[in-house]
């Protein structure tokens, strides 16, 4: 037995429904109930009696739940003060300003003078590494389609096609994907991020882009150069981040994209390591607050967490 079994049992408990202490615990239903099943087995006995709508205690769990929330609420006070006053923060290379404050201010929030140490890297290895108990959270861009890995969405920033001011397109101000068929796509690397460049991958496949011009080493730089000299296209936010920034600086121009595009920006963590860790919860019920403001500031629809 570890102590998420408790955990896990104390939430379904206390919330009378799978569904509802998933929700709590920032996990899906159909793992808990592995679980619960699990903690039941070892025990050799039921403890919850099973009907369409909720789940009641049976004599031996009503016995085990004072006693289990005895045991978590030990563990927790001394997790508390044994653990360090740092967290470890993953960040990836385009997060804005503002969605860093956001995570740094909610965990300041919760845990005064505590230390987020960063830890800059991109997408795909971020999530592998919250994934691994490495990190504790990170900021990366999404799609987040990381087994055992939850989010919530922080921000949408539109993107740009971005081309050199000599080409056909250097006097407009929007074009259509579809238009720029006869440019290579430039980026980095797709491991850096798999399933944000996978998705995009399909999306300039159906607009008749299928050119790339992949520039290896994470050189933001390099792609820059190759879009200033008109000899490909990226697509990038118009005000931060290091693609931007580094775009600012060349000869190029900024289209809006017909049918519009977004990079999209979440606070992730690992759903086991929330539940067994009160620091990481802590946090992200903080991430959550925060978040649910400026999200509905700015009246972009919300992403579910899985």
């Amino acid at each position: 037995m570890e102590i998420w079994h408790l955990r896990y049992f104390v939430a379904v408990a206390e919330e009378g429904t799978v569904a509802r202490a998933a929700e709590r615990l920032h996990m899906t239903a159909s793992p808990l109930s592995r679980r619960i099943r699990d903690l039941e087995r070892e025990l050799g006995a039921a403890l919850f009696v099973r009907s369409h709508h909720s789940l009641d205690l049976t004599s031996r769990g009503s016995e085990l739940l004072p006693r289990a929330t005895d045991v978590l609420a030990r563990f927790d006070a001394i997790a508390s003060s044994a653990a360090p006053a740092r967290m470890s923060l993953g960040i990836a290379p385009d997060v804005s300003g503002a969605a860093r404050d956001l995570v740094l201010g909610a965990i300041a929030e919760i845990r005064p003078g505590i230390e987020a140490l960063l830890s800059p890297a991109h997408t795909g290895p971020l999530l592998a590494a919250v994934r691994a108990g490495e990190l504790e959270l990170a900021v990366a861009h999404g799609p987040i389609e990381e087994p055992g890995v939850d989010a919530v969405l922080l921000e949408r920033r539109a993107t740009y096609a971005v081309v050199g001011r000599g080409t056909a397109f250097g006097d407009r101000t929007s074009v259509h994907l579809s238009e720029l068929a006869d440019l290579a796509f430039a980026s980095i690397d797709r491991t850096a991020a798999p399933a944000l460049y996978g998705r995009l991958d399909e999306t300039l496949r159906s607009a008749g882009v299928h050119r790339r011009a992949t520039v290896p080493d994470s050189n933001f730089a390099g792609v820059a150069q190759l879009v200033a000299a008109g000899q490909a296209f990226t697509l990038s936010t118009r005000d931060t981040g290091t693609t931007a920034r580094l775009l600012r600086d060349e000869d190029v121009v900024f289209l809006e994209v017909d049918g519009g595009g977004h990079l999209s920006t979440y606070a992730t963590w690992s759903s086991a390591r929330a539940a067994a860790d009160p620091r990481v919860r802590d946090a992200v019920a903080a991430i959550r607050r925060a978040a649910a403001g400026v999200v509905s500031a700015s009246r972009v629809p919300p992403r579910a967490s899985r």
